[in-house]
């Protein structure tokens, strides 16, 4: 993710696995031995024509062609899409042009097509991952947005960089959501501030 951040190594979802690591010839063997190591235990195939390499935009020419060779894997040309969705939020963005969604969202009947409204669906996600993020200190989910930014901070507080992700964006609007409609019961006051904050005073029996 940076230099110095949390380390991720790599990202399921269903039957699809994302390996992370750097972009070196050592790095790049440590892979291979990995897939092998997988074929022999599990006795599956890795697919060929679904398994590409993806670099960053800093890595020179050279270093992808050697690794690409080694991991026997073509270098992927574009990021394309996951699910039918571009993975690039940016080329998604202005690419796709959404039209009167509500408009969709009603019934057949009513002259819609009956979707489902996505967006509250995807708040109800961010929703749960920002209240993961208040509640579970612990969890790796916080590490590493901790560690991207607010380092030095607290989540509640938590300002937008000039280099927020889209997803850390989206957060930070919901966690102003939750911040409106929640507040903070009094006990020893040294997790909040008491002048910008919003609390009740502890009420003892």
């Amino acid at each position: 993710m940076g230099t110095g951040l949390e380390a991720l190594s790599h990202l399921i979802f269903g039957d699809d696995t994302l390996l992370l690591g750097k972009a070196s010839v050592e790095e790049a063997g440590a892979f291979k031995d990995i897939l092998n190591r997988f074929k022999e235990w599990s006795g599956q195939l890795v697919s060929v024509q679904k398994s590409t390499v993806m670099f960053s935009p800093n890595v020179d020419a050279q270093t992808r062609s050697n690794i690409s060779q080694i991991l026997g894997k073509p270098e992927a040309t574009s990021h394309g899409k996951y699910l039918g969705i571009p993975t690039s939020i940016g080329d998604f963005k202005k690419k796709i042009y959404w039209i009167s969604w509500d408009t969709l969202c009603k019934s057949k009947d009513d002259g819609g097509l009956g979707f489902k409204k996505t967006q509250d669906f995807n708040n109800a996600l961010l929703y749960k991952q920002t209240w993961k993020l208040l509640k579970e200190p612990k969890s790796h989910l916080f590490r590493v947005y901790k560690a991207r930014y607010f380092s030095n901070g607290d989540f509640l507080l938590a300002e937008l960089g000039q280099k927020s992700s889209f997803t850390w964006r989206s957060l930070l609007y919901v966690r102003d959501l939750v911040n409106r409609e929640t507040m903070w019961q009094l006990g020893n006051v040294k997790s909040i501030n008491v002048w910008t904050q919003r609390w009740v005073a502890h009420t003892y029996k």
